[in-house]
């Protein structure tokens, strides 16, 4: 008997969908379910069974469509079957004209990659290429990390414009523009170097 009480004090608003799913287990095997809920199923009248049976008819939401199942769905229901089913038939997504394949993006990304790591390089590296002897006795042999060759360009890549984000002062660059920005801003008689910097201020 106080396991019966128990199990009424279980039972409340919030609970219901709960009882509703274990009942329907019960049913279909008393073994499923617990041995205190099986107890309490099987003392159950014939009024308070039939009302699970049917389910509690709960107020509808303001929002909710008047041709939605109420009933209570158990787990192995197919629960795509309650979505409207015009929402598979939309047809396959199309390709907007002009959008670029997937090799075409990753190349892109690539050349943006390469590129920003090459401007990173002249902003570290750049000061050894400068222009220290103003009589030009001395050769002034390239870095290898300054090369574009290193980051995988060649010639035939030079006027290809790529997509930099701004960096040095442009969205969208040649690569040809890009050395002779980083050039002239890192490599020249004068130049900038703040990336060896431990305190801007």
């Amino acid at each position: 008997m106080d396991n019966y009480l128990d199990t009424e004090k279980m039972i409340n608003g919030s609970s219901g969908a709960f009882v509703e799913e274990l009942f329907a287990r019960y049913t279909k095997d008393p073994a499923s379910v617990d041995a205190s809920w099986a107890d309490y199923f099987s003392g159950l009248a014939e009024d308070a069974r039939a009302l699970l049976d049917a389910g509690v008819e709960k107020p509808a939401a303001s929002w909710e469509r008047p041709d939605w199942d109420h009933k209570v769905k158990s787990a192995e229901d197919d629960y795509l079957s309650a979505l409207d089913p015009g929402y598979l038939d939309m047809g396959p997504a199309r390709k907007k004209k002009g959008s670029a394949s997937e090799d075409e993006i990753r190349s892109a990304t690539l050349d943006t990659i390469r590129c920003l790591m090459m401007i990173r390089t002249y902003r570290v590296r750049g000061h050894l290429h400068a222009k220290l002897d103003p009589l030009e006795l001395e050769d002034r042999p390239l870095q290898t990390e300054l090369d574009p060759a290193t980051y995988g360009f060649g010639e035939e890549d030079m006027d290809r414009p790529i997509f930099i984000d701004n960096v040095l002062g442009l969205e969208v660059a040649t690569l040809r523009e890009v050395l002779s920005i980083l050039e002239r801003t890192y490599c020249s008689n004068v130049g900038v170097e703040f990336m060896h910097i431990n305190e801007p201020e």
